[in-house]
């Protein structure tokens, strides 16, 4: 898991990332409060806001501050707390108490965080955030609830969801108990869960608003809103690129699904949602990055400002229908004076009855219809009768180029089967076969140019590599009268170096190269080591074709594919120079 911490540790978008998404959103709640009539004009709502949940308008900056969780000179706002959630406090209750607390870690980051956001940046350096608080080091290792179940259905995701959380969390005893088994969930699980307590909270407090009840009425609607701006932490991540092509899991810090992370998200992703709206979407420090239209534009006709991305507004309107819930729940309660939500939800049911749970969540939670579909979700259910089916499950499959990208990015396994030669052709020399196991630790620095001008272009990769090797005699090759020689072995490790030319938009050859050193062991004397190494990959020419097959039959066509031919050139210390002929294969799909 320490290789985790060769990249940005943080797995969701960047603080600053989430305050601006969660402040935009903010504002579009007062605006859908007042054109639904439950305000007559900002003034009322303002008042309103103040008297309820203790917050006021900042004008300068744009933003509504809970006056109660700002300790100056820091100031709260609901985005605040979005880029908290999570990060650096694993429940919202406790994330009350420490802004509340003026000498708290929690107001140490937030103030850090404000120092980098004056310099333009998406959220403080890792390094910053472990030496304020180390807390943000271990939550980023052990949650695993910030990112879809990779491969999995929307319909599995909310097959999940355990109604028995919701009832728990209504009770604060169970607040840590419920919350520490959340972690190894997923972020749908997540959000559902404490979206759903926070809409139950703002019945009860609509209700106690309806009997006259202020002061429980106004205890109530704050912590709806505290737990549903930690719901919206995870929500916002769901509109992350690379949130959705990780297998989130311990072992996955072996092999550094950070760094496939933080690729999709650099370079984006189509996605569609339950509207069957698509857009492409990207990630941590690229949440509003400039989309060069310019490069692709005929006019300057075309080249219109806007204000936010597509995908900036896309989660804006998710945190926005979120939101609007839970206040539209407190408002519609103060008027019935019933608090019945939580009686509305679906038992766990049986496998048979997952269609079911999901029409419920769906056509209750309208921010699921907003956010990307996960990977390989019944998108022909989805979408019976759309012209478009075919494209949207296209679209809507595992990125066939998803392991050609961690195989560059991530760490991999590598095997690899071989013989070894004599270069200098000495009569004494025996064969040898060879299987050679090798990690290749991959690195952020690369050269990678857009899927969609790829004909024509070279992309590079380099990375580190530690391997192991095992020679065994070919015992058959040996003549009856030579005395049998010894196993070998050697262990090295060196840099890599990969270049992928793409000869069309789907077809490339895979140029490989590593530059190892260590030490060759035979009859228990050990021998220095130098093995220069090029390869070539050539079986990319197939294209993209296998992305259509069923998993299994692409899982074998992208194992198959990933064969390189290696020749390795072994300068050992006091014995003759050998090559190594093999062919490797990359096991870590």
């Amino acid at each position: 898991m320490a290789l985790l911490l060769t990249s940005r540790l943080g797995w969701t978008y960047n603080y600053n990332e989430h305050k601006a998404i969660g402040n935009a959103a903010m504002s579009e709640v007062v605006n859908r409060m007042m054109g639904k009539g439950y305000f007559v004009d900002s003034l009322t709502a303002a008042q309103f806001l103040a008297t309820q949940l203790h917050l006021r308008y900042d004008a300068q900056h744009q933003e509504w501050l809970f006056e109660e969780l700002s300790v100056s000179p820091n100031t709260i706002s609901y985005g605040d707390l979005n880029g908290l959630s999570g990060d650096h406090e694993s429940n919202p209750l406790e994330m009350s108490e420490q802004l509340s607390y003026n000498n708290s870690v929690l107001n140490r980051i937030v103030q850090l965080q404000i120092q980098y956001g004056q310099q333009f940046l998406s959220g403080a350096p890792d390094k910053q955030l472990l030496n304020t608080d180390f807390q943000y080091g271990l939550l980023a290792l052990t949650n695993f609830n910030h990112f879809y179940a990779y491969g999995k259905s929307l319909t599995w995701h909310l097959q999940t969801v355990d109604r028995q959380d919701i009832v728990d969390l209504l009770n604060p005893e169970n607040t840590e108990r419920v919350f520490s088994a959340l972690k190894k969930q997923n972020s749908i699980r997540m959000y559902v869960t404490l979206h759903a307590v926070a809409i139950q909270l703002a019945q009860q407090a609509g209700q106690f608003a309806h009997q006259q009840q202020a002061d429980k009425a106004r205890l109530y609607l704050f912590y709806a809103v505290l737990y549903n701006a930690f719901a919206d932490h995870f929500v916002e991540d769901m509109c992350a690129a690379g949130h959705m092509v990780v297998k989130r899991s311990l072992a996955g810090g072996i092999t550094n699904n950070k760094a496939l992370h933080d690729f999709y998200n650099r370079i984006g992703l189509q996605v569609v949602n339950l509207q069957g709206t698509t857009w492409k979407t990207n990630g941590d420090g690229f949440l509003n990055i400039p989309e060069n239209k310019w490069q692709t534009a005929r006019s300057f006709a075309l080249l219109t400002k806007v204000p936010v991305t597509v995908k900036y507004q896309r989660a804006i309107e998710v945190v926005s229908q979120s939101l609007f819930e839970v206040m539209d729940a407190y408002f519609d309660a103060t008027r019935t004076g019933s608090a019945t939500f939580l009686q509305t939800i679906p038992d766990s049911p049986k496998r048979h009855q997952a269609d079911q749970r999901e029409t419920f969540y769906i056509t209750h939670f309208g921010a699921l219809s907003l956010v990307p579909l996960p990977l390989d979700s019944d998108i022909a259910r989805y979408f019976p009768t759309d012209i478009r089916k075919k494209e949207l499950i296209q679209l809507n499959r595992i990125p066939y180029y998803r392991n050609y990208a961690r195989s560059r990015v991530a760490n991999s396994l590598i095997v690899g089967f071989g013989q070894v030669r004599d270069i200098n052709n000495t009569d004494d020399f025996l064969p040898y076969g060879v299987f050679d196991t090798r990690i290749i630790i991959g690195s952020k620095h690369y050269n990678y140019h857009d899927r969609a001008r790829k004909r024509g272009t070279f992309d590079t990769w380099r990375g580190l590599t530690a391997a192991f090797a095992y020679g065994q005699p070919l015992y058959t090759l040996i003549p009856e009268t030579t005395e049998r020689p010894q196993p070998f072995y050697q262990i090295k490790g060196g840099v890599n170096l990969t270049g992928d030319l793409w000869l069309t938009r789907n077809t490339y050859v895979g140029l490989h190269s590593y530059l190892e050193s260590g030490l060759f062991l035979q009859n228990g004397k050990p021998h220095w080591l130098v093995s220069p190494s090029v390869g070539i990959q050539f079986l990319p020419f197939v294209g993209t074709w296998a992305g259509t097959l069923p998993k299994i039959a692409s899982k074998i066509v992208q194992l198959i594919v990933s064969q390189k031919w290696i020749a390795s050139y072994q300068l050992i210390s006091g014995r003759p120079s050998q090559l190594v002929i093999q062919s490797e294969f990359d096991i870590s799909l």
